[in-house]
C-alpha cells in the first residue's frame, strides 16, 4: 500500500511588471496542495497500552509513551534537560539514556524535527484525535520533507 503524500491540485502564477519599462518585478507561484492516497491501515488502540509501553524494558518504548502521554495532539516540544529528568524519573531510566532512545526515534522516523531542537511526534504513526485535524498535521510534516515511513 502506498504512503499518503501531497498532490498539487491547483498552480497559479502571477508576473508582477512594472508599468513604465516592462520590467518584470516578480513571479508568485500560488500552489495548492492536498492530501492523497489518504487510506491507511489503522489499529484501534486504548490509551491504556501507553502503559505497558512504559513497564517494557526496552528505553526507546518507555520514552516513546511518555511522549505519547504529553503529545499525541500534535503539539511540538522540545527535548530539555528538564523534560528528560521528569520522563527519567516517572519511566525508571536514567536521563542519559534518553538521549539515545530519542535519537533512534528521530532516525526511524517516530519522532519528526520540525525545527531547531523543535520535534513532533510523527502523525502518520500515532494521532489522537479526528482524522481531519490528523491528516492536517500529516499534511504539515509532509510537507517538510518527512514522506517516508521507517
Amino acid at each position: 500500500m502506498k504512503n499518503s503524500f501531497l498532490k498539487t491540485g491547483y498552480t497559479e502564477t502571477n508576473t508582477v511588471i512594472d508599468g513604465d519599462s516592462g520590467e518584470i518585478l516578480d513571479v508568485i507561484i500560488n500552489k495548492t496542495t492536498y492530501l492523497a492516497n489518504s487510506k491507511e491501515e489503522f489499529y484501534l488502540m486504548y490509551a491504556s497500552m501507553v502503559l505497558i509501553m512504559k513497564g517494557s524494558s526496552d528505553v526507546k518504548m518507555k520514552l516513546f509513551a511518555a511522549l505519547l502521554e504529553r503529545y499525541s495532539q500534535g503539539q511540538e516540544f522540545s527535548m530539555s534537560k528538564g523534560l528528560k529528568d521528569v520522563i527519567a524519573n516517572e519511566t525508571g531510566c536514567k536521563a542519559r539514556s534518553l538521549d539515545t532512545a530519542f535519537t533512534e526515534l528521530i532516525r526511524k522516523n517516530v519522532i519528526v524535527r520540525i525545527g531547531k531542537q523543535l520535534y513532533k511526534v510523527n502523525p502518520r504513526h500515532v494521532f489522537k484525535g479526528p482524522t481531519s485535524i490528523r491528516n492536517q498535521h500529516l499534511k504539515s510534516i509532509i510537507e517538510l520533507g518527512c514522506e517516508e515511513e521507517y
